[in-house]
């Protein structure tokens, strides 16, 4: 309100507009364990590294990150935000989902998650698939869904061992005995 000296009109110093509040922020995500060849049941444990950032304007608001999980991986540790224990990932059916919350911009996360391929795995292309959203908009979404594609091998060692059961061969003799 504005108000001066000698104002007869005290009623119209103030106005109240409504401002309808926006957010815009520019997320992002990336993921990569590493590796492109995984020979299946070799009893590695690999790590797949998963880097959401806000590249701002705004702060990002209710980040989350979906990942649809292969069913040829096996946990061997649940996903964890680094650094951030207070933020929850959670195993659901078709994979896992973090919760990060509110993102300051030029920030980034870190979630990690740990696996083994089971030798039960015919070989084959895989493909793992991870996105971020949030309630701000985007000029862009092309960078909010990143994919990690690995080849998965059979290694087998196998052995053949022939035994005509004879400890003696004699020159001549009959190859039947």
């Amino acid at each position: 309100c504005v108000s001066i000296d000698n104002d007869s009109n005290i009623g119209n110093n103030c106005d109240d507009h409504p401002t309808t509040l926006l957010c815009n922020s520019e997320l992002s995500i990336t993921k990569t364990d590493g590796v492109d060849t995984i020979i299946a049941g070799d009893g590695v444990t690999y790590t797949f590294n998963i880097t959401v950032r806000n590249n701002g304007p705004s702060f990002a608001r209710v980040v989350q990150v979906r990942d649809t999980w292969p069913p040829e991986y096996t946990y061997v540790s649940p996903p964890i935000v680094v650094g951030r224990p207070e933020l929850f990932c959670g195993v659901v059916a078709t994979g896992f989902e973090c919760n990060i919350g509110t993102m300051p911009e030029d920030t980034e996360v870190v979630i990690q998650v740990s696996y083994q391929v089971l030798d039960n795995v015919a070989p084959s292309q895989v493909t793992n698939r991870v996105t971020v959203t949030g309630e701000c908009s985007e000029n862009t979404t092309v960078d909010n869904t990143a994919f990690d594609t690995n080849t998965i091998l059979n290694d087998a060692n196998l052995n053949i061992i022939k035994d005509d059961c004879n400890s003696k061969i004699i020159a001549g003799g009959d190859p039947n005995t």
